[in-house]
């Protein structure tokens, strides 16, 4: 399995939305890390980027799955 060309064919799927939530998710990852750096707000933000990235990271990586175990079939 390569795991580029599992990415590519994945990617061919996806419509505006898949890479909506794609982007969102980075967003969440963002803003965790970002967390990390300011005091002030550290909690609340590490608390929404945390939720954001949960949100968008599960069905992401589901439809992703997906695409490898269908890969996986067809290399069989």
């Amino acid at each position: 399995m390569n795991i580029f060309k599992t990415a590519n064919n994945y990617i061919s799927t996806c419509d505006w939305k898949d890479l909506a939530l794609m982007k969102f998710c980075l967003v969440g990852l963002g803003m965790m890390a970002g967390g990390i750096l300011a005091k002030k707000y550290r909690k609340e933000v590490i608390c929404v980027g945390a939720s954001l990235f949960t949100a968008t990271y599960i069905p992401v990586m589901a439809k992703f799955s997906e695409k490898i175990v269908e890969d996986l079939k067809n290399d069989n």
